[in-house]
């Protein structure tokens, strides 16, 4: 014989966890901050990054400006020092890349200066006149003429001064830092060369 269960009030149930009343805006709080905190962190990213590459283009931009200035003062001292020894300033320059490179043949020299076989064989034949160059045959292909630079005591007294301060300019830098100005000017050199051949060889433009 089944005994039924006696009826009875159900056992209370278990309440619910409840969070103290503060909580859920300490969450609320809590996560403000960290969405505040992490617009703030892409500003500041954003920010310093702008930073930078305005401080990159404003490097550039004196790179540049300074490439220019270096070229137009060389080419100011090449003229000064051409009108001290009585020659054309592309005859100066000339001469300076010979003493530079050493002797060096006519084909050579013209393409480092950049001019044509006609305006540098004129070039050489001044020098030659005034005792800064002579022609002698190539060591390597007696067939061949190169253009030897001869000491010169005026042009050496004129720079050398100049030589003195950019000595003491070079003492002042690291062979490091000196290696990487060296190896800039290197490229953005062969760069001017490469684009100056393709300028000549382009057909030149009639005039207006």
């Amino acid at each position: 014989m089944n005994v039924p269960h006696a009826a009875g009030p159900d056992p209370p149930s278990r309440p619910a966890a409840e969070l103290p009343p503060d909580t859920h805006l300490s969450i609320t709080t809590s996560g403000n901050h960290e969405f505040r905190d992490m617009l703030h962190g892409r500003r500041a990213m954003a920010s310093t990054g702008a930073a930078e590459g305005d401080r990159r283009r404003e490097l550039l931009r004196r790179v540049a400006v300074q490439g220019r200035l270096l070229n137009l003062a060389t080419t100011s001292l090449s003229h000064a020092a051409a009108a001290r020894l009585g020659l054309q300033a592309v005859d100066q320059q000339c001469i300076g890349l010979l003493h530079r490179t050493g002797p060096a043949s006519v084909g050579e020299l013209a393409q480092l200066a950049g001019l044509t076989a006609s305006s540098i064989t004129g070039v050489v034949d001044r020098l030659e006149r005034a005792g800064h160059v002579r022609r002698e045959p190539d060591p390597r292909d007696r067939r061949k003429v190169i253009v030897v630079p001869l000491p010169s005591p005026t042009a050496e007294e004129m720079f050398a001064p100049l030589q003195r301060r950019i000595a003491e300019l070079n003492d002042r830098h690291s062979d490091a830092e000196l290696t990487l100005v060296a190896d800039y000017l290197e490229q953005v050199t062969a760069l001017m060369q490469e684009h100056a051949a393709a300028l000549r060889a382009e057909r030149p433009a009639k005039a207006p």
